[in-house]
């Protein structure tokens, strides 16, 4: 079954800012949740040294990232989530951490060979997740197959979105750090410091609700399959008339004398 995501981004973009409209405060609470949890886990883990510390970082970072596209998913599609459903990612910790090593393997792979096919790659893998929460019954490798499928067709749709929503970034986020960079007055800089971290998480969140309406907007699109060839007609046949041999040989016997 193959998959479309008819709507324009600029009218996805606008819904996820419609949908947040009376819910920033829940969404930037939710996400300073995922935040805190991933920066006390790399903290606690400095002593162990550098490998250890990405190694913990890469075990929370799959059950994070699900809990995330939950949350993200309740909110686009208006069910007033409590902030606590962040967590519900770790309910189902090995199959978040599958999911997410088979996708960091399968993308090294093909950035190994060039950096686009890991671009393709990432591209075919990123509605993982959400399938992972709209399909608690389905395994990690299932819900990549399902993805592949899924964005067959789609992945340029999807770059234009993360281009637009980089471009929406660089603006918002350069202006407070090149501020910051150029002010020596420490309670400016501070000011700015703390309008540019509000910045990035109002542009996380939003990017996160966007991609939601992105998965919610492919929807399945029969594939028209050729008209089985009609039955040949028979011609009607021709009645051929009988004669009667014997009548027409006294003819022609007739005719000669």
């Amino acid at each position: 079954m193959n998959f479309r995501s008819e709507t324009v981004n600029e009218k996805l973009m606008a819904q996820a800012f419609s949908v947040l409209r009376g819910n920033w405060v829940k969404a930037i609470a939710g996400l300073a949740i995922i935040l805190l949890i991933s920066s006390v886990a790399s903290k606690s883990s400095v002593s162990l040294g550098n490998v250890w510390q990405q190694t913990i970082s890469k075990i929370i970072d799959g059950p994070l990232v699900l809990g995330t596209v939950i949350f993200a998913l309740a909110l686009s599609r208006r069910q007033n989530p409590q902030i606590w459903q962040v967590l519900t990612g770790f309910k189902r910790f090995w199959t978040a951490l599958c999911a997410s090593v088979l996708m960091f393997v399968f993308i090294l792979l093909w950035t190994l060979l060039l950096i686009i096919p890991g671009i393709v790659a990432l591209a075919a893998y990123s509605m993982t997740y959400y399938i992972l929460a709209d399909n608690p019954d389905i395994g990690a490798l299932e819900a990549i197959r399902r993805s592949k499928a899924m964005m067959a067709g789609n992945k340029r749709k999807l770059s234009y979105l993360a281009l637009w929503l980089f471009c929406l970034t660089i603006p918002v986020l350069a202006v407070p750090g090149y501020i910051m960079g150029c002010v020596d007055i420490m309670i400016i800089k501070m000011s700015f410091y703390v309008i540019f971290i509000l910045c990035n998480l109002l542009l996380t969140v939003y990017a996160g609700v966007c991609f939601a309406q992105f998965y919610d907007d492919l929807k399945p699109v029969s594939v028209a399959e050729p008209a089985a060839a009609q039955p040949a007609v028979a011609e009607p046949a021709v009645p051929v008339a009988k004669v009667n041999t014997a009548l027409l040989d006294a003819l022609c016997t007739n005719q000669k004398n």
